[in-house]
């Protein structure tokens, strides 16, 4: 200890310093002073860092990983090496501290956006490469599966690559980054070259869903393969991109109220790319008037029905922008509940008692249009048992459509 208070003591040799951990440019060691040995009087951390471990940060820009960390580090161009600061060094081929800006590096892709499946050229820039003139370079990334050549536009300015034919298949798109080599030395070069891979069949598994892509994907529908494609891998005719007619595979519920009044839930693919697709809707030769508000792109179209003249069944059909039509392969069925027996068929005034309804065509309409009352009073329906014929509920014995279709007894 000085005069002035302060405590010094010799730093450990190399040998006794952790390893640096894995993705990190430093170790932190535990510094503590004790007096007589025994009473600890301070502790803080201390951080022994390591230049060489900066580019662990970020392999695809070592350069200005190195000059841009807290420790002062430079790098060396011509080794590709990240080093402690040495003011007595002074030359090109340094880069000193926070001079990221002076880093050999390449950049801004062109274009940006790249499709699967399609061998697409990509230029960019290549910036401070005079140290690099007459080099050659390779370029990569974690899906191509091998390295390719990298050539240099003199008239242009730019660098660039033939492209690679591309496959994924995850999502409907990801970043790619691209790594640049110098081929000589086989040492990766700053470079910030990514770009957007996209696949138009990825969650466009029809031809309105592929239809509602954006524009700027340049996705077409692609009938010899039935599937969703970019478009220079498709032939060109417009019989070749046409939708097909729309499909119905599910209609929810299958039995409604003769007077109607009640929406029904039709599923099933290409339904239009937009609710003003939809022209008309029959149920069993009735119309049945589109919920815009409730319509999904190409999965899913809602209507309510009208009413009919008497019991009757007969397919469902939907007609979109263009005239294509599709039809169901269900039927939709007409017909009112007729409840024959309530079990108890008495209870306490005070309400709460479960009581079970049965009778026939009681899974008419969905539960939510179900109502049940007695005496006006409203019962709650707990449980519909349609393979039973029979309906649970708390209090009650009238069963009622959305609009006015009753059941009594």
């Amino acid at each position: 200890m000085s005069d002035s208070g302060e405590v010094s003591c010799d730093l450990p040799q190399p040998g006794l310093i952790p390893k640096t951990p894995e993705g990190q440019d430093f170790v932190a060691v535990a510094i503590r002073i004790f007096v007589n040995d025994t009473v600890e009087l301070a502790t803080r951390e201390f951080r022994f860092y390591n230049c060489a471990a900066t580019v662990r940060k970020s392999e695809n820009t070592p350069c200005m990983s190195c000059v841009g960390s807290p420790w002062g580090c430079q790098w060396n161009t011509q080794d590709h090496t990240c080093s402690d600061a040495d003011n007595s060094v002074v030359d090109s081929h340094i880069i000193k501290h926070r001079q990221s800006a002076n880093c050999p590096r390449f950049e801004n892709p062109d274009p940006g956006l790249i499709p699967v499946g399609y061998k697409t050229p990509i230029d960019f820039e290549g910036i401070n490469l005079k140290q690099y003139q007459n080099r050659h370079f390779t370029i990569g990334s974690e899906l191509m599966t091998k390295e390719e050549d990298v050539s240099f536009d003199e008239a242009g300015g730019f660098y660039t690559f033939s492209g690679f034919n591309f496959f994924y298949d995850k999502s409907p798109e990801t970043n790619v980054l691209f790594y640049v080599k110098d081929k000589e030395s086989g040492k990766k070069m700053d470079s910030t070259v990514y770009v957007t891979l996209y696949n138009c069949a990825v969650e466009r598994n029809d031809c309105s869903l592929c239809k509602n892509a954006d524009p700027k994907y340049k996705c077409v529908w692609c009938s010899k393969k039935q599937a969703c494609v970019y478009e220079k891998l498709c032939d060109p005719l417009p019989s070749n991109t046409e939708c097909p007619d729309p499909e119905i595979t599910n209609i929810s519920p299958l039995f409604g109220p003769v007077l109607g009044g009640i929406s029904i839930t039709i599923s099933g693919s290409n339904l239009g790319i937009d609710q003003g697709d939809i022209k008309s809707i029959t149920v069993a030769g009735k119309p049945c008037i589109h919920e815009p508000e409730k319509y999904s792109i190409s999965k899913r179209v809602v209507c309510e029905i009208g009413p009919a003249d008497k019991a009757d069944w007969g397919q469902v059909e939907i007609e979109v922008n263009g005239g294509k039509r599709g039809t169901s392969s269900v039927s939709f069925t007409y017909r009112d509940p007729v409840p024959e027996e309530v079990t108890p068929n008495r209870g306490p005034k005070a309400g709460g008692t479960l009581i079970t309804i049965s009778g026939l065509f009681l899974n008419t309409g969905s539960k939510e249009d179900v109502q049940v009352t007695i005496g006006g009073v409203n019962c709650s329906v707990a449980l519909s048992k349609p393979i039973h014929g029979a309906i649970l509920g708390r209090g009650n014995r009238k069963i009622t459509s959305k609009r006015s279709s009753k059941a009594r007894f």
